[in-house]
């Protein structure tokens, strides 16, 4: 966009901000039209100036997306629903899980709740629950052991709806992973008979450097189904 228009200028810098603001990335096509829809009706700019003003954040998406994943792995409860949301989009988007739902704020009529993250891997039937940490450093604390063996894994279960699903993993992210967490994670691997993955966002950012774009989640389900406790740190 020409910086010799002042106007334009303005409008394509707030477009730039709106984007990041309200989609961020990963973002799906459909997001990214609807976006692009409503900001020509807001700013009253052509589609080709919108596209234009975004190109900045699509050509250094990669860097992007991982430099946020960072940041918003360690913020507490700031940032905590934004880690959830961003590591959905990434398992859905980037490594093609399917069906894949953000169920950190899920309800349900019992007592207990959902992990963050539900994935489901179409091809081969499977699915997987993802708990979000957004701390500096987690160490799978005995409640949220409790947690998975009392209430997440069973409760998995009334994800599937209509789907014949196995589920095949249980994962936590967090900004890092610290010392003590793969004894714990042990222990729910052989009580609940399920992988368990210790993720950082490093190391997730690793993963996505690796299988982002291919298209082919049974990848990134054999890595994280390779033995009883899986470190991606």
């Amino acid at each position: 966009m020409p910086k010799s228009n002042p106007e334009l200028f303005t409008k394509g810098t707030l477009v730039y901000q709106e984007f990041l603001d309200k989609v961020g990335l990963p973002a799906s096509q459909a997001e990214i039209d609807l976006f692009v829809s409503e900001a020509c009706r807001q700013y009253g700019l052509s589609r080709e100036m919108i596209i234009d003003a975004l190109q900045p954040i699509f050509t250094d998406a990669n860097n992007y997306i991982g430099a946020r994943l960072i940041g918003i792995s360690k913020g507490g409860t700031k940032t905590a629903e934004d880690f959830e949301k961003s590591v959905a989009k990434i398992f859905e988007i980037e490594f093609g899980y399917q069906g894949t739902e953000w169920t950190g704020r899920r309800q349900r009529a019992g007592l207990g709740g959902y992990m963050d993250v539900f994935v489901v891997e179409a091809g081969r039937n499977l699915c997987g629950i993802i708990d979000t940490k957004s701390t500096n450093s987690y160490d799978l604390p005995h409640q949220d052991v409790t947690k998975a063996i009392s209430t997440y894994i069973d409760n998995a279960s009334e994800l599937y709806g209509s789907r014949n699903l196995d589920l095949a993993f249980v994962g936590y992210v967090s900004h890092l992973i610290s010392e003590g967490a793969a004894t714990r994670a042990r222990e729910i691997s052989n009580l609940k008979k399920v992988p368990v993955s210790l993720i950082s966002a490093y190391g997730l950012n690793s993963l996505r450097h690796e299988f982002a774009g291919r298209g082919r989640p049974d990848l990134i389900t054999d890595r994280l189904t390779a033995n009883p406790v899986n470190l991606f740190t």
